[in-house]
């Protein structure tokens, strides 16, 4: 039963903040580019939303970690730029930071910029490592 409460909330989270997160940040637009996920066991991983910006690309996303997970901690997100036939362009990883104390569901947000130019054909892919 708690599992399901903080599935729910999670879910409930991120539905919360889904509007919030489509928004235009400043002045970068929301770029309509093919968005991929691999999470890992025990936590969930949301799309990034990427953000064009004067220097590239700009990738912005959750992840939330179940509570009363035990495995392997997520110490990374890497995002990947793809091409149309799926080969490696570029990968980019940043660290995120969950509360180590407690094992309580709880959720963090990861931002990276980089010099990507995004063609509409391309997919970005964003693992949680």
């Amino acid at each position: 039963m708690t599992r399901l409460f903080t599935l729910l909330m999670a879910a409930g989270f991120l539905a919360a903040a889904a509007p919030t997160l489509a928004a235009p940040y400043g002045h970068a637009r929301v770029l309509p580019v093919r968005s991929q996920v691999e999470a890992r066991h025990g936590y969930h991983l949301a799309r990034p939303d990427l953000l064009a910006t004067a220097s590239g690309v700009r990738a912005h996303g959750m992840i939330c970690r179940q509570a009363g997970h035990a495995g392997l901690p997520v110490r990374r997100v890497r995002v990947q730029h793809l091409d149309a036939a799926g080969r490696v362009l570029d990968t980019v990883d940043v660290r995120v930071d969950f509360d180590s104390v407690r094992r309580s569901a709880s959720c963090t947000a990861y931002d990276l910029a980089t010099a990507w130019k995004i063609d509409p054909a391309d997919t970005v892919l964003a693992s949680a490592l």
